[in-house]
């Protein structure tokens, strides 16, 4: 341990204490709950901590927000911990070199607000959680792509099995019935940090979905059996892939 790591300990295991009861600031779960630092260690060695800078995260959502974009993990700081947001001090943790253009501004941060709001009022009404991850869908899944019908078959039949045999593999053999509603959102890890298409990005999916139906995870995928959480783009160059998180939903909920 750092001797800066030993000087912000007790501070830091304190604002932990003080918001340990509400759960992942995401999902709410109260199962392996870490600190992490929106603005890394890395990015400043010396001044990484206060208490602006923490988030609460399950293993889980640790794994799916902790590379995303600032003003979406602002978002949810401002949503599960607003006593403790305050923008011009977590601008004082950033890296000395970061470029005027990198800020993050309030408006960037509403533009999240009602992503992180939706997280959590649904997750008053979650029953249980299921993480299924893919590798980032092939290019002939878009409703753009002139591939040939035959290849395109290919390709889809493809990308449904794959997704048959991950959801199989998340669900175990203790899952029972296929829920009768849920709330789905979709974290794509793209290799790059490249503006992308939102929309063509969620179609690509529809073989991956069906891949989840076959293996018994849900009913159906209309609009009475699953609703969609907008979607999250963030970027892993070392492993890109996207990350469908399934929540069972009460049913009256």
């Amino acid at each position: 341990m750092t001797e800066y790591e030993k000087e912000v300990a007790e501070d830091r295991y304190g604002w932990r204490d003080l918001v340990v009861h509400r759960g992942c600031m995401v999902c709410k779960s109260h199962i392996i709950l870490d600190i992490h630092e929106m603005e890394t260690r890395s990015q400043a060695p010396k001044n990484w901590w206060h208490r602006c800078n923490g988030l609460l995260l399950c293993r889980d959502c640790h794994d799916s927000y902790s590379s995303a974009d600032h003003a979406l993990q602002l978002a949810f700081k401002l949503t599960r911990d607003p006593e403790h947001f305050d923008l011009l001090e977590w601008h004082k943790r950033r890296h000395p070199g970061a470029r005027v253009c990198d800020r993050v501004t309030m408006r960037d941060i509403a533009r999240y607000l009602s992503v992180s709001r939706t997280v959590a009022k649904k997750a008053d009404h979650f029953q249980d959680c299921l993480t299924i991850v893919l590798g980032l869908p092939p290019k002939g899944l878009s409703p753009n792509d002139r591939m040939h019908h035959h290849a395109k078959a290919k390709v889809t039949k493809a990308y449904r099995q794959e997704a048959h045999i991950k959801a199989l593999e998340a669900k175990g053999r203790s899952f029972g019935d296929p829920w009768e509603h849920a709330v789905s959102q979709e974290t794509f890890f793209w290799p790059t940090s490249h503006r992308r298409d939102v929309r063509n990005a969620e179609a690509k999916l529809k073989a991956a979905y069906d891949g989840i139906i076959d293996a018994g995870v849900l009913r159906d995928d209309d609009v009475e059996h699953l609703t969609h959480v907008p979607t999250v783009f963030s970027w892993d160059r070392e492993n890109p892939r996207v990350e469908i998180r399934m929540f069972q939903r009460m049913a009256d909920s």
